[in-house]
């Protein structure tokens, strides 16, 4: 038997090929419904993290404008303590000045009122040519000398008063005292 096929003709469809046709096409919608599925999964993922990254550096964004407000609070505590030191310094500094002056006074009363002048004392063992120098020193008991010098004490007026510095104001009071006040 001879069989004559067209080549234009359509070949008779048969059961099986229209059944591997369904299977085929059913293979190929699961293939894309499961390749759709796992690249949902995969961007659900990366916007949790995403997300997540999001939230961590809000968070970090709060911590770091808390801490700007904490240092601005910290230099306000430093700046009124820097103030307070200061201002203690500055009285303890004029109070050293006044009693300096006031030991000053004493010792130009001292001085004016003593017959002998300017004293000068020394705590060394007087000089002595004939003493022996290996003697034991428990054995010799030092004698002072009290050496006096009769100086002529400069007046106020020959006291040069120091140059003004740029640095410091200079206060004097009706009473006489000077102060000097650091200029800010």
């Amino acid at each position: 038997m001879t069989t004559i096929i067209d080549p234009e003709a359509r070949p008779a469809a048969s059961a099986d090929s229209v059944f591997d046709r369904k299977i085929t096409t059913a293979r190929l919608v699961t293939c894309v419904c499961a390749a759709a599925a796992v690249m949902t999964g995969i961007n659900l993922a990366a916007a949790v993290y995403f997300f997540r990254g999001i939230a961590e550096l809000r968070t970090a964004e709060e911590r770091l404008q808390g801490l700007s407000e904490f240092e601005a609070r910290i230099i306000a505590k430093m700046d009124k303590v820097n103030v307070g030191l200061q201002t203690r310094f500055e009285d303890l500094d004029r109070s050293l000045q006044g009693r300096f002056s006031e030991i000053n006074e004493h010792f130009d009363k001292l001085e004016r009122f003593s017959p002998l002048g300017k004293m000068e004392t020394s705590l060394l063992p007087p000089a002595d040519d004939a003493s022996d120098d290996t003697a034991p020193l428990e054995k010799t008991t030092p004698e002072f000398q009290v050496a006096v010098e009769p100086t002529a004490t400069p007046s106020p007026q020959q006291q040069s008063v120091p140059a003004p510095s740029s640095a410091y104001q200079r206060l004097e009071t009706p009473d006489g005292k000077v102060y000097y006040r650091k200029v800010k």
